[in-house]
């Protein structure tokens, strides 16, 4: 059900750049994200599943990020930058 819901909010904010290619653009950094490389960890729950479960099929609760920015918002810098303690 959630791939459904993924599939919807990815129809709904996709647009076009200058050659027709459809993408979506990361909420935090602008990165262009490509439907051939779209994966089910460019979805990201601004509220999480586990502190919010009412809002897990909310739309207006996902937001599309690039792999290093939805890594930095789940796990801080040291996933971001690959810092090891």
């Amino acid at each position: 059900m959630l791939k459904e819901l993924f599939k919807e909010i990815w129809d709904e904010r996709k647009i076009a750049d200058e050659e027709g290619a459809e993408y979506v653009s990361c909420v935090d950094c602008g990165k262009r994200i490509y439907e051939q490389n779209l994966k089910v960890h460019h979805f990201s729950h601004t509220h999480s599943k586990g502190n919010s479960p009412h809002l897990k099929f909310e739309k207006s609760n996902v937001q599309i990020r690039c792999f290093a920015c939805h890594s930095f918002l789940d796990n801080g810098l040291k996933i971001k930058y690959n810092i090891i303690d």
